[in-house]
């Protein structure tokens, strides 16, 4: 059974994670046509 500590910072990182990840669809809509689906790859 893990630590409660280290519960609460593994829900931490995925929360992180989660931010993450939707800041960067929200970045990835937002950016004009020229963007190519190889450069979005690239960063991801």
């Amino acid at each position: 059974m893990p630590h409660p500590s280290q519960r609460i910072h593994r829900d931490m990182i995925r929360l992180f994670k989660g931010v993450i990840i939707g800041v960067f669809s929200i970045f990835f809509f937002m950016l004009p046509g020229e963007m190519s689906a190889t450069d979005i790859g690239f960063l991801v």
